[in-house]
């Protein structure tokens, strides 16, 4: 946000706040589908180990990607 505002030579307005809860509410429904849509259909059809177990692998392999991520940052792997 802070380099958007930059980069447009504009002052602040409504709109960056505005964009900024569309774009985190955008990216919490796209999560929420690929975390919980198929879990959930298969408990549903009586599929209950195999839903749990694919939420809870799917849950921690976000997990482990953003803290290898968050490594790579704070021991400045990555610029």
């Amino acid at each position: 946000m802070t380099f958007g505002n930059r980069m447009s030579g504009r002052p602040n307005s409504f709109i960056v706040p505005f964009a900024a809860i569309s774009l985190f509410t955008l990216s919490a429904a796209v999560m929420g589908y690929i975390f919980c849509y198929q879990p959930i259909q298969l408990y549903l059809d009586g599929h209950k180990k195999v839903g749990v177990k694919l939420f809870l692998q799917t849950v921690g392999t976000f997990g482990l990607i953003t803290a290898v991520i968050l490594a790579m940052i704070f021991f400045k792997v990555v610029a």
